[in-house]
């Protein structure tokens, strides 16, 4: 029974990692038990019944009988992401890249699997036996959390692996590397002979890959290259890719229908910090959340000393995600920044597809300033707070201001150039479209 191998593959590892080995288990077990993961809520690790409550979750999952697989495409490869909503685009994004159409596409918030009423008893067993060894951890450990998150990934790494044996699955491409157990994935895939292909977004991977298994890794931003340089140490992966940005092949379709920006327009790409808190995220903790509250405020004194320069934000979508939060985010920002006097999108209509309402735009840290790169657009960072080798040593930091009085500068010079001299004088060539349909073509 898969879920009673995946166990015994969690006690290999956890020995491993006591043992000090320098192998793939120690460094899964590494990703088990660190601390930090987005699916816990601020406070987990101080909640000492977390261990019963995750055990309820497993269970669940183990019981439930269903079909979570989606079968879209043909052929022996899968795809695997965090959640259902991201479907469509990832089978856009791959079969632009490689041709392929992956038979079936897998995600997190549901892999529950059809099994005899025999099978299932005998899991929930095994799980209620596993939980003897992890609910005393959650009780007695600083990462309670962590340990009590266990009992679920062990679960949905069991179904993971049943659900692509089901179908015949000899190539997985994993794009939720940053979760805590992706690792551990990779180490349950290569034992039963599937290529786990990792796909990050294009922020930074020092944030959740500073250790890494995989057969393919596939960088999505040309900084990243440079940032492995320095964690190159701690990563098991035998080949490495380089492909664009998500989303590049939407933007591709379009770039010619973009029309030349109004001058002094300024564009906020959120990330919906104010929404995270509110509903409890637990942050990474290198200061993400402060960085976008300082660049907020900063945008408020900068907008009144420059009353000619008109506003428009960029929502995340965790904030337009219904009619409720789109108005709730609206009155957020006309109460933090003082005035009405800004522009919002129709909930609707993907960012990219608007990037041309802007001449410039800013962000923390966001994803979506490396889509407007590609698309060819001026765009800045404004990690404010953020340790200065963010980036890494890439031309990135030349659009990157750590503090408020450079951030003022990089943006009044931003604004007198247009977009060839912007990318000519950042050396932002290996960023523009045009760089990765020479890379294809090569």
């Amino acid at each position: 029974m898969a879920l009673i191998r995946v166990i015994g593959l969690y006690f290999r590892c956890f020995f491993n990692s006591v043992l000090r080995k320098n192998n793939v288990y120690s460094l899964a077990y590494t990703g088990l038990s660190q601390s930090h993961s987005y699916r816990l809520q601020q406070g987990a690790n101080t909640d000492l019944l977390i261990g019963f409550r995750y055990l309820k979750k497993a269970l669940a999952l183990s019981w439930k009988n269903a079909d979570g697989a989606i079968v879209h495409g043909i052929g022996n490869t899968a795809i695997f992401d965090a959640a259902a909503e991201s479907m469509k685009a990832r089978y856009s994004y791959i079969s632009t890249i490689t041709g392929e159409s992956p038979k079936i596409f897998l995600h997190k918030e549901d892999l529950a699997l059809q099994q005899s009423l025999l099978q299932r008893v005998i899991e929930v067993l095994f799980m209620i036996l596993f939980s003897l060894w992890i609910i005393p951890l959650s009780i007695v450990s600083s990462k309670r959390g962590s340990y009590a998150l266990n009992l679920l990934e062990i679960v949905e790494n069991a179904r993971l692996i049943q659900h692509l044996r089901k179908h015949k699955i000899s190539k997985l491409y994993y794009f939720c590397g940053f979760n805590k157990d992706a690792n551990f994935a990779a180490v349950l895939l290569q034992k039963n002979q599937i290529i786990c292909h990792k796909v990050p977004s294009s922020n930074p991977i020092k944030n959740f890959y500073q250790f890494v298994i995989a057969d393919v890794f596939s960088f999505t931003a040309p900084y990243q290259k440079q940032e492995y340089e320095h964690l190159k140490a701690n990563w098991m992966v035998d080949r490495f890719e380089e492909w664009p940005v998500f989303h590049f092949e939407q933007i591709q379709g379009i770039l010619n229908k973009y029309k030349t920006p109004k001058t002094n327009t300024l564009g906020f790409i959120s990330s919906g910090i104010w929404r995270r808190i509110e509903r409890g995220d637990n942050a990474l903790g290198v200061g993400e959340y402060d960085s976008e509250l300082r660049l907020i405020a900063f945008l408020k004194l900068y907008l009144n000393q420059n009353p000619q320069i008109q506003l428009f934000i960029f929502l995340h979508p965790i904030e337009k995600n219904n009619p409720e939060h789109y108005l709730k985010a609206q009155s957020h920002y006309q109460k933090v920044l003082g005035t009405n006097n800004i522009e919002f999108f129709e909930p609707s209509i993907p960012s990219f597809k608007l990037f041309d309402r802007v001449d410039l735009s800013v962000a923390a840290y966001s994803s979506a300033n490396l889509e407007r790169l590609y698309a060819g657009f001026k765009t800045l960072y404004a990690p404010l707070g953020i340790r200065s080798d963010y980036y890494a040593d890439s031309s990135l930091n030349n659009i990157a201001a750590f503090d408020e009085k450079s951030l003022e500068t990089l943006l009044n010079n931003s604004f007198e150039m247009n977009g060839e001299a912007f990318f000519e004088q950042n050396e932002l060539q290996a960023y523009h479209n045009k760089y990765y349909l020479l890379l294809f073509q090569s």
